[in-house]
């Protein structure tokens, strides 16, 4: 890398830890940083610059790193860690139209605003990282609400996508019996290769009454009333599906199941870990586009 390059500006706005940590990574290596939208956060920002005012942050920066989602209602920034509200006209007039643009999940973004917007979640290292970081927060919610080791318990995880099998992997690790739920032949191919249990989705509740931890990764209702009928009443269900979920909540209520919905889970429980990779990511993004 060139060492003009390390005379970049970056300014990151809004969102979450992640946000911050991502911007800790861009200033330990080397690049000026600027933030803005963190009053809440009292912590160590490391080497970058606490902005009083956007305009303060905005003014000569290179990219703007904006956070994932970039908005929850498609008018405000999300701004978990301020009392403020920044609208996305306003934020996106103060943006300079040569400043490259960063966020995440940025479907909700009107292209009427006028700015080109690089999703930073569409790249397959950050979705993977995510994946991981989810499996290993998830793993450690099932650890702390069992009343016994998790190497003792038979486990099944819904779903063979990129956190099932990070799941199933990390599980597996661990000396746990797994159980991994998919539709495809091809899955359950390579759910048998890596020594897990295949059953298909649609008839798992063959298998969870010997379940005492049941993770669900599947964005549709696949855990309704008859399933969870075929569940023992002391075991724990996380559903780590996006909205509405995959699990029906009222039946599951009725059936004095404890069932625990644990979205977004690398920025409440791993915000360290997944700044970075966002930071890298970035990064990467960048040299590819040869800006770097």
């Amino acid at each position: 890398m060139d060492t003009p390059a390390k005379n970049l500006k970056f300014a990151v706005v809004g969102g979450d830890l992640r946000q911050i940590y991502s911007a800790i990574e861009l200033a330990d290596s080397g690049y000026e940083v600027a933030l803005y939208g963190f009053d809440e956060f009292n912590g160590d920002i490391g080497l970058c610059t606490r902005c009083k005012n956007l305009s303060d942050a905005l003014n000569n920066s290179d990219i703007v790193i904006l956070p994932m989602p970039v908005s929850n209602d498609s008018v405000n920034l999300f701004l978990p860690m301020s009392d403020k509200k920044i609208s996305l006209s306003e934020l996106f007039d103060g943006i300079d139209k040569k400043t490259i643009v960063f966020g995440g999940r940025t479907e909700c973004i009107s292209k009427d605003f006028g700015i080109d917007i690089i999703d930073y979640f569409e790249r397959e290292e950050l979705v993977v990282a995510n994946a991981y970081l989810t499996a290993e927060s998830a793993v450690g919610i099932a650890m702390g609400e069992l009343k016994e080791s998790i190497k003792d318990v038979s486990v099944l995880v819904m779903g063979y996508g990129r956190i099932g099998k990070a799941l199933c992997n990390l599980l597996k690790g661990m000396g746990v019996n797994v159980y991994a739920s998919a539709r495809k032949r091809r899955d359950f191919a390579w759910i048998r290769a890596y020594g897990y249990s295949p059953v298909d989705t649609s008839k798992v509740c063959d298998i969870v009454s010997s379940c005492k931890v049941i993770f669900n990764t599947i964005p549709e209702l696949v855990l309704g009333e008859e399933t969870l009928g075929c569940i023992r009443n002391d075991s724990i269900i996380i559903d780590l599906a996006s909205k509405p979920g995959g699990v029906d909540f009222e039946a599951a209520k009725k059936c004095g199941l404890k069932v625990l919905w644990a979205l977004a889970l690398p920025g409440k429980k791993l915000p360290v870990s997944a700044g970075r990779a966002q930071a890298r990511t970035i990064l990467d993004i960048l040299e590819d586009m040869e800006v770097m």
